[in-house]
């Protein structure tokens, strides 16, 4: 009887490793975790697009509220007789204008430097006989007026200048705006990653330097989404001042919750196999001689080995 040929043994088939899951929304703790595994790029055009709605409020803000005022008072400027020559303001007479105000901006002249106005709006501009004060809920800041230069501030002066440079002025701001939020971002995430790295160790999650610095960098972008509403909100007036700073204040509590939640969302780290017993024989039924029977089958029973009561 010729012996069967040995089959060999088919390695078993591993699982599948999973997929990352698609980085394509950072409000949710999972969403926010996958920019860890995601590509650079996802986390930009993620950044950018959240830079671009906050710049794009800001100018509807600035556009609705600021323009309006500002355009208002020029149109209220003296015809001849105003300008800031020599360090010194040049008005027509000596009494306070107050040209435009709103609760959002008020733009006054002072010709007497120590004319007490009072705060009258959330921003004011006041300009006095040598000073450009500017007034806000922190206090007044006081700049001089230049020594070798001089301004023109009559109608006839200030309106072109005003229709010339008001697109450049506000596309100024919009730039700004993205380029202080994408540094704002690198320099928070740099913290922010020593907090991720910690909670994934503790949670025993997978987590690479990139990986760890995209997430941080991604935790922050729910807090300038906020940030945006609030902006909104206030332009609408369903917000006071003091809310839209408590606005900018949460986003960095919001920030903070996403970066210590998101890290429990990053895959698990794979348990090492238990190590094997090198003492113990990886044969099996397979291995054995196709002749011999195997030992549990029915063979023969040795006369001389004691039985159970033995």
């Amino acid at each position: 009887m010729e012996p069967t040929p040995e089959k060999p043994v088919e390695p078993a088939p591993t699982a599948p490793i999973a997929a990352a899951p698609g980085a394509w929304q950072p409000f949710s703790f999972d969403g926010v975790a996958a920019f860890a595994r995601a590509p650079f790029a996802r986390l930009f055009l993620a950044q950018l697009l959240t830079a671009v709605v906050v710049a794009g409020c800001v100018l509807w803000f600035l556009a609705r509220q600021w323009c309006p005022i500002i355009q208002t008072a020029i149109s209220q400027l003296p015809a001849e007789g105003a300008a800031i020559h020599a360090g010194r303001l040049l008005w027509p007479d000596r009494q306070t204008h107050t040209f435009s105000e709103t609760q959002f901006l008020a733009l006054i002249v002072t010709p007497a430097e120590f004319a007490d106005t009072g705060l009258t709006a959330d921003l004011q501009f006041e300009l006095g006989e040598t000073h450009l004060r500017l007034g806000s809920l922190f206090g007044y800041l006081a700049w001089p007026y230049p020594e070798d230069r001089q301004l023109p501030l009559t109608r006839g002066e200030a309106e072109p200048w005003w229709g010339a440079w008001k697109p450049v002025l506000l596309a100024g701001v919009a730039v700004a705006t993205i380029l202080c939020l994408f540094l704002g971002w690198a320099l928070a995430a740099m913290p922010g990653t020593l907090i991720v790295w910690m909670v994934a160790f503790l949670a025993n999650r997978e987590s690479s330097r990139n990986g760890r610095w995209q997430l941080a960098s991604a935790a922050l972008l729910p807090g300038a989404w906020l940030l945006a509403m609030g902006v909104v909100l206030y332009g609408l007036e369903w917000l006071p001042l003091l809310g839209l700073l408590l606005v900018a204040a949460l986003q960095v509590a919001v920030g903070s919750i996403y970066l210590f939640f998101a890290p429990f969302f990053l895959p698990r780290v794979p348990e090492a196999a238990p190590a094997g017993n090198p003492f113990h024989s990886a044969a099996t039924a397979a291995d054995l001689p196709s002749d011999r029977p195997p030992p549990d089958s029915a063979a023969p029973r040795n006369p001389f080995a004691g039985g159970p009561g033995h």
